[in-house]
């Protein structure tokens, strides 16, 4: 029964929030998982709470917390990757110019 009515939800609102996802710049490959990851939360929120609230705002509320942490984390390792700091970096040449004080 559970898992009927989490199949339902999930095609009921599985366009809508992966397009939700998307509209945060999150790469499709990335939101297609978020989009899971949500609807995985989901089940898990209906096997062990009987509250049926407003499920619709909670799946996208559950979506976009899970769109934002994948996004930082995906600008975490972006930041990493272009760091100035990083063994062997060597500057462009006007990085080394005297400054015209």
């Amino acid at each position: 029964m559970l898992c009927r009515e989490v199949i339902d939800l999930f095609d009921q609102f599985r366009s809508p929030a992966f397009r939700y996802v998307l509209s945060f710049g999150i790469f499709v490959h990335d939101a297609e998982e978020v989009t899971q990851e949500a609807f995985l939360a989901v089940f898990r929120h209906l096997r062990t709470w009987m509250y049926r609230g407003n499920l619709r705002g909670w799946i996208f509320r559950v979506a976009l917390n899970l769109a934002l942490k994948r996004r930082s984390a995906i600008r975490g390792a972006r930041d990493t990757t272009t760091d100035r700091s990083r063994p062997g970096h060597r500057p462009r040449p006007y990085y080394a110019l005297p400054s015209r004080s």
